[in-house]
Parts: structure tokens; sequence; C-alpha cells
């Protein structure tokens, strides 16, 4: 705990001196607080990533403009960017990089949902507030960390807090991330900030309940890799999973690999993720080894974008038949107006049991948001998912997200 405490006292001052740094900082976007700054220029829908965001992360919290020479304290953007059209706007098509500077930031979000579902009483649900500070204390260290406030149940937690070093400030570079963190083919694809509420079913649905893994599980530990901005980036990480469920259990370091290929330059992309891991045995539940392997593509248009994603896995319990887990989901996200935009998700998932048939969830999600101001965003979104044996679950869930 004591070691946990320090790490995290670590990152939080590496990136409060590097924000020491800032100068000519007074705009105040969701999280680049630099002069110029606009929250599209890292989102094209607050608060999903879009191309710039991404580049972003890859870079530890830095980006340069092209021909320019590295340096440290930059300004972000200019005194024209206004001029620049945002990329939440008919003007700019989605996911297409903006030619801009990045450096540190500094923001406060807040999620608060109503809830209701078939058979159960609609509640209102005051959600989480996310902390999240970071950015570079030279060309070479970066750092990140992301509080995480659950309001109702009235606990803290450290959701991810790493540090991270890059080889060299240029578009090919080496890259080693260092404390609690999601690898980085989930946070791009399937675990990151996205508009949606729900996540796709076959990346949160455990193969067993005594295997409570899921690909956006945080981990603890190291994660090496290779960058060529403009066209791929490959990962290999190995740590031990943050699972709450399985507090008491003996850890295990589990190992990673992904890999993205960038087509062209608006944010398209192909990407491939593996996974090896066990879960160690607890009273009355046996050690469990397992795999999962992960394809995920990402298509953009001049106002809309579309996520495939698809997974397999295998779960091998001491002493018991191996259970497999398929699935995936197609997610189609339309820019409508200024400030509405909507998205249509389809889920299919199939596990196996340890009796009978495999179980499967399958059924199609739609929401639609639309923003009150830049940084604030209201969504509705309903589901209808069916699984084997149970009747069709609708459910209904609005959320008011803010963020400064």
């Amino acid at each position: 705990m004591k070691i946990k405490t320090a790490c995290v006292c670590m990152l939080l001052l590496v990136a409060g001196l590097s924000l020491l740094t800032v100068g000519n900082s007074r705009a105040v976007p969701a999280f680049a607080r630099r002069d110029g700054a606009k929250c599209q220029m890292c989102h094209f829908r607050l608060p999903e990533l879009n191309e710039d965001g991404h580049s972003y992360i890859r870079r530890g919290l830095r980006e340069e403009r092209p021909g320019a020479e590295p340096m440290s304290g930059m300004v972000m953007g200019s005194r024209d960017g206004a001029k620049v059209p945002p990329v939440a706007s008919t003007a700019r098509p989605l996911g297409e990089a903006l030619p801009l500077e990045w450096q540190h930031y500094l923001t406060v979000m807040g999620h608060h949902t109503y809830e209701a579902r078939n058979h159960e009483k609609a509640a209102f649900h005051s959600g989480m507030i996310d902390g999240w500070i970071g950015g570079p204390l030279d060309q070479h260290w970066s750092g990140l960390a992301n509080f995480a406030f659950d309001i109702e149940g009235g606990g803290v937690a450290v959701e991810q807090a790493y540090a991270q070093f890059n080889t060299s400030w240029s578009p090919r570079f080496a890259s080693v991330r260092f404390g609690q963190l999601v690898p980085f083919a989930i946070l791009f694809n399937g675990g990151g900030a996205a508009m949606p509420l729900s996540a796709p079913v076959v990346l949160e649905m455990p193969s067993r309940a005594r295997n409570a893994w899921a690909p956006t599980t945080l981990l603890r530990g190291v994660e090496v890799g290779a960058v060529n901005l403009p066209r791929w980036n490959a990962y290999v990480g190995a740590g031990q999973p943050q699972i709450d469920s399985l507090a008491g259990a003996r850890s295990h370091t589990d190992v990673y690999a992904s890999a993205e290929y960038l087509v062209g330059k608006k944010g398209n992309a192909l990407s491939a993720f593996g996974y090896k891991g066990q879960i160690a045995a607890a009273p009355g539940q046996p050690a469990l080894d397992f795999e999962r392997v992960a394809l995920f593509a990402n298509a953009y248009g001049p106002r809309a974008k579309a996520v495939l994603g698809l997974l397999w896995g295998t779960d091998s319990p001491a002493g018991e038949k191996s259970l497999d887990t398929a699935g995936g989901f197609l997610l189609g996200e339309i820019l409508l107006a200024e400030r509405l935009a909507g998205y249509a998700r389809y889920d299919y998932a199939s596990r196996d049991i340890p009796v009978g048939d495999a179980e499967t969830t399958d059924g199609p999600t739609i929401g639609v948001s639309f923003w009150v101001q830049t940084q604030v965003r209201l969504t509705l979104e309903s589901q209808f998912l069916k699984s084997t044996g149970a009747s069709r679950d609708r459910s209904a869930l609005a959320e008011v997200m803010w963020a400064f």
C-alpha cells in the first residue's frame, strides 16, 4: 500500500511540476488549457477521442506541429486557431488530424445517469466524477493520473496512473509505460472514452461467474511499444489485473500484445489484441487459465464513424473442461447537426456453460446525444438485448456529462 501511494504521489508530482512550466495559459477547454485550444481538437464528440487525441496519448500527452523544433512549454494552437473548423463541424471530416500542438491538461468530468429497466424501479444514479491530470515533464518523460470519485458509493479509486518514457520527439520512437494502465489497443477501440453509455456485450460479459476478466481490465505493470506515428504501432506488456471481485486471491502476472495499422490520415485503423492470463485458485474456486484474441476495425466518413469488433476466448478451469466465448459488435455513429449526434450498435455474444448448450446474448442498442454546450452533453440510450432462456431485456438510460 505504501508503494502504491508513493507511486501515485510521484506521478501527481511529475504532472503538477510540468503544469508549472506552462506559459500563456488562459483558455479553459476540457483537456488542454491553452490559448486557442478547443475540446474538439482531441474529441470529435466529447469524450470520444479522434485521431488527434489518440496521437496525443501515444506521444506521451504531447504532439508537435510537423517541422517544428522540439521544445518544452510549447504554446498550444495559435491566435488564429478559432478560424480552424472544429471537428464537430460539417466543414471538417471526422477523424482527420489537425496540425496543432498539444501539451498539458487538467480536467474534471462528471457522469450522472437515470436508469429504467424491465421489472425494476427506475432510479437516478449520482454516478462518478473523474479527475484527470497529465502532461510532459520534458521531451521524454510524461505522466497521467486519473482518479474516480464514486458519489453514490462514497469510494475513491485510482483508475489509471502511469509514467511514460519516449525515446525521441519524432514520428518514429519507442515507448515505455509503467504503472496502472489500460492496454492501448483496447483503449482506442473498445474500452476508451466513447459516446455510447453501454459497452459492447462481448467486451464486458464474463465467461463464467468466477471469471470477472474483460478486455478493459486495468493492469498494474509495464508496456513497451514501437511507434511509427503516421502508419503503425505495436506493444507488448505484462501486468497484474486489478479485479475487485477477486480480492484476496493470489495475483498472477498476465501478458499481452497488440498491433495497429493506420490507413490514410483520417483515423481509419485495423488492430489486433491478444491476452494470456491466469486467475489463481480461491476458496471453493479452481485456478483458471484463459486466453483472449480481439480484432478491431475503425472507419471514418465526413460525418460518420463505424467500428467493428470481434473477440474469441477460452477459459480452462483446473480439472474441468474448457469453455469458449465468442462474439462481436458493429457500431455506427453519425453527426446529424453541429450539436446533435446519433449512434446504433448491434451486439452478439455466445459463451459455453458447464452444463447444456451455449448461452447467447444479442440485440440492438440505439442512442442520441445533444450538446447543450461544448462541455455539457445529454445522451439518451435504449437497449433491446435478449439472452437464451430469458425475455428480451429493454432498458433506457439517460446521462448528463459535464467537464471543465
